[in-house]
């Protein structure tokens, strides 16, 4: 199965509409698709019947091949292979159906368009019965059965799974508000500080700037009879000591 994912992922991803292929005998005698020509004819053929859509089916094989290696070790029941088997059916031509019903225009580069020959007849079978909004109803709803059917999935689980991560997001980004308000208030207080201690220092220099001049005065030289007296009173005490 991983093996045909990569094949038709490659078949479908280098499609080339000018290459020889189911629908078209092509014009160049080279066949650009990476797999060869055995790719171009399927994904050719895959495009013209489906559209878009075909490229859902690398997916769903993606995923069925995970699903048989998680439950290798399980009895396969064959009435759940084919319920899921029946869903894959309902998904793909459900899905082609609202391909073809509500992109259209994107499609124009196909040949039959973007849901391909079955979404174009299932689209001309329902929608004049019902209409654009009750086609669109019924195929939504046949694709999200469909997709139920093909890979058990529990829409409970999923409410309960987008509340978890709704929760985790908005605590996430209250986190996320809180440092930013945090951040911010750190940074005000600091600009406040650096204010305080510019306006501080000006206040400081326009005081120096008005206080007078300090005056330096010579300190008068001692006499000489009054040093000569200090040391003979200095030597005299010596003396005696």
């Amino acid at each position: 199965l991983v093996a045909i994912c990569l094949y038709l992922s490659m078949a479908l991803l280098s499609y080339s509409p000018v290459d020889p292929g189911w629908s078209y005998t092509g014009t160049d005698e080279k066949v650009t698709n990476l797999v060869g020509s055995s790719g171009a004819w399927l994904a050719d053929f895959l495009l013209f019947t489906f559209g878009y859509v075909a490229y859902i089916f690398p997916l769903i094989l993606a995923y069925q091949a995970f699903e048989l290696f998680r439950e290798r070790r399980r009895h396969i029941l064959w009435s759940l292979f084919a319920f899921r088997v029946s869903g894959f059916l309902l998904t793909v031509a459900s899905a082609a159906g609202l391909a073809s019903l509500h992109f259209y225009t994107s499609g124009l580069s196909l040949r039959e368009g973007s849901g391909g020959v079955l979404g174009a007849e299932i689209v001309g079978f329902i929608e004049p019965a019902l209409g654009y909004i009750g086609a669109t109803l019924v195929l939504l709803s046949m694709f999200l059965f469909g997709i139920t059917a093909l890979t058990d999935l529990s829409w409970l689980g999923v409410m309960d799974s987008t509340g978890l991560w709704v929760l985790r997001a908005g605590a996430s980004l209250k986190q996320y508000w809180q440092r930013l308000m945090l951040w911010r208030q750190e940074r005000k207080e600091a600009r406040d500080s650096t204010e305080h201690r510019r306006v501080a220092l000006e206040r400081q220099m326009e005081r120096d700037q008005h206080r007078p001049a300090v005056k330096i005065e010579t300190v008068p030289a001692k006499r000489p009879e009054v040093v000569e007296r200090v040391e003979r009173e200095r030597q005299g005490t010596l003396f005696k000591v």
